[in-house]
């Protein structure tokens, strides 16, 4: 009997704090329950590791290679109907296999761009 009413405690919980785990909220933009982007955002300190790609052997060609399958993997991933809602986002990318290598992915309503070394131009 004991076994019976804790389960079902434990199902009413659960039942009850379904809403907090929830992954939508309610758009202001549209009145209707969209999935969650994101809930809070901080700041993170991060120091990027020192770029030391330019005491690597032909290391031009080898960022040029990187590049290239970066760029398809954009055209590949823009024949997506979530790509073309991605509106404004740089991804600051630190290739350490070429040691730290920098590279800026930005992204913005469909279109991809990629760009050698960290573009703080536009964060």
């Amino acid at each position: 009997m004991f076994n019976k009413i804790s389960s079902l405690i434990v199902s009413i919980i659960l039942i009850s704090a379904n809403s907090f785990f929830s992954q939508t909220e309610m758009s202001y933009k549209t009145g209707k329950d969209e999935p969650r982007y994101l809930s809070k955002f901080k700041m993170v300190n991060y120091n990027y590791p020192k770029d030391v790609s330019s005491s690597i052997k032909d290391i031009d060609s080898q960022a040029e290679e990187m590049i290239k399958l970066l760029k398809k993997t954009g055209q590949l991933a823009s024949k997506n109907e979530w790509f073309s809602k991605i509106q404004n986002e740089n991804i600051f990318v630190s290739i350490v296999d070429l040691g730290n290598y920098r590279l800026t992915l930005k992204i913005a309503d469909g279109s991809y761009e990629i760009t050698k070394g960290f573009n703080k131009k536009n964060p």
